[in-house]
């Protein structure tokens, strides 16, 4: 018998769409909290906490722990460790020989060097541009006279810290950077316009790949969660077709995000993300098999083991996050969005509120506390 074992506290609309999927799919999930106040513990997915963490650091006897407490609770023999953000695949990775020493412990991951080659944002570039795909200007210093400019991590994790993109679109953004972050760590890029579109794949160790693709709608200030998207074609576009043949080139398997901006002079890539999005809910809900693939692939080792049993026969659908919309606004910011007025978004949000990520029996607690706190 096998088991998820899901690290939440962190991508939580990752978690609850993983959670959603894999009990649908009647597979076995066990859960370790990050702390009290974890979204986790107000869903319906509370029973299956083993534990609520004390602090936010790992260890490998801590991962051991959990992984027997898993296994002790669930009466499972394996355990898979769900890739959930940058910061524990970067722990699992720097410690994939130990962890996978514990008896029945498995890492879904690529190998380290595969994985930084294709995810950190600077060495992305260079692999993908090999294969013809087109990436934003690089500008050799930032100043002033560059603004509005992207500063980029040449990688996601330094140290103990994870490093994010940072749009810098006025002299007041500039200065913050300045004083906040260390430039060493960045690269420079022309701010690009347009359309943005994420092609999302999951890359079974078979060789397969399950592919679909999001057209964001509406996204927080500072390019960070999107809080609207509608599914989209995109991911039969040639330069879709030609990442996913890059990413089979260097062995890839495992999930992956790939933002491209798209304006009448060409798609630009972005970034590339090996890891859930927080819009995977989107993928339960339409006709994709890309999350049955994933939960197949390691729960009985055939990606194609709920390819006839999909959690959506849906061809079309959309993802919305009202609590992103209202964080927002309560921070007097103004979300990212193609609707013209902050009174055609209501309206759309209002239309679309089916959508809403957290409107379920199993999470409606979550949604109504983002709502109101």
């Amino acid at each position: 018998m096998h088991v998820f074992l899901i690290f939440s506290g962190t991508n939580d609309r990752a978690v609850m769409a993983l959670l959603r999927a894999m009990t649908r799919l009647g597979e076995r999930v066990a859960i370790v909290a990050r702390s009290r106040h974890d979204h986790i513990l107000s869903s319906a997915y509370r029973k299956h906490v083993l534990a609520t963490r004390e602090n936010d650091v790992l260890s490998v006897p801590l991962i051991e722990h959990y992984v027997e407490q898993a296994k002790r609770t669930t009466h499972a023999g394996a355990v898979t460790l769900v890739p959930i953000s940058e910061y524990f695949n970067t722990f699992l990775l720097q410690n994939r020989a130990a962890i996978e020493a514990i008896d029945g412990c498995r890492v879904p991951l690529v190998d380290p060097a595969t994985y930084a080659s294709v995810s950190n944002k600077r060495s992305a570039i260079d692999y993908f541009a090999r294969f013809g795909i087109n990436y934003p200007k690089a500008l050799a210093r930032f100043d002033a006279a560059s603004v509005p400019f992207v500063a980029k991590p040449h990688r996601n994790v330094e140290g103990s810290k994870v490093l994010y993109p940072v749009l810098v679109k006025t002299a007041a953004d500039l200065t913050a950077f300045e004083a906040d972050q260390n430039p060493a760590h960045y690269f420079y890029q022309q701010f690009v316009t347009g359309q943005s579109f994420y092609l999302l794949c999951y890359f079974a160790r078979s060789g397969k790949v399950y592919s679909t693709s999001q057209h964001n709608l509406a996204q927080q200030p500072g390019g960070k969660s999107i809080v609207y998207a509608k599914t989209s074609d995109f991911h039969t576009h040639p330069v879709s077709l030609r990442t996913i043949d890059a990413l089979k080139s260097a062995g890839f398997h495992g999930f992956a995000m790939v933002e491209f901006i798209v304006n009448d002079r060409g798609a630009f890539f972005i970034e590339m993300n090996p890891r859930p999005w927080g819009p995977l809910d989107l993928c339960l809900n339409h006709d994709c098999g890309l999350v049955e693939a994933f939960v197949g692939d390691w729960a009985t080792g055939d990606p194609q083991t709920y390819q006839t049993q999909r959690l959506s026969t849906s061809k079309r659908a959309a993802y919305l996050w009202t609590g992103g919309i209202v964080d927002t606004w309560r921070k007097r910011r103004s979300v990212v969005h193609q609707y013209g007025s902050e009174r055609s978004l209501i309206r759309e949000v209002i239309n679309n509120m089916r959508h809403d990520v957290y409107l379920g029996k199993d999470s409606w607690r979550i949604l109504c506390k983002e709502l109101v706190k």
